[in-house]
């Protein structure tokens, strides 16, 4: 093989390579602007009343009209050994049982206090 067809076949190559990393680099940029990007947060969401202690989290949703979470609780997932609070009398300072589905303010992590069930039988 001569010299020139070196040449050619190697900037052939190197014009590839560099075409593939452009696009690379730019299809991964829009990747990383695309996905949202979240922060953790220790204080949130703030201790809950009554001693409540959640189970597994096994849905939660994020209202966008009122910027509120719902988080849904599976509350049996808990332990006896976790539940000493609820024993009569109590043999521990926790916990207690939440209600399945707890809804909270999404940017300061407050319980709402009443949930809202839309239809005829309305329950505060």
């Amino acid at each position: 093989m001569s010299i020139q067809k070196q040449v050619r076949t190697g900037a052939v190559v190197l014009s590839i390579a560099l075409g593939v990393f452009v696009v690379y680099v730019t299809l991964g940029a829009q990747a990383q602007s695309a996905a949202p990007r979240y922060l953790y947060d220790p204080g949130w969401p703030k201790p809950l009343p009554n001693k409540w202690k959640m189970g597994g989290i096994t849905g939660l949703a994020v209202a966008p009209n009122d910027d509120t979470i719902w988080a849904y609780d599976r509350p049996n997932d808990l332990t006896n050994i976790e539940l000493e609070a609820e024993l009569n009398p109590p043999i521990a300072d926790c916990c207690t049982l939440p209600p399945s589905m707890l809804h909270f303010d999404a940017r300061h992590g407050h319980r709402q206090q009443r949930v809202r069930v839309p239809g005829p039988e309305h329950s505060p």
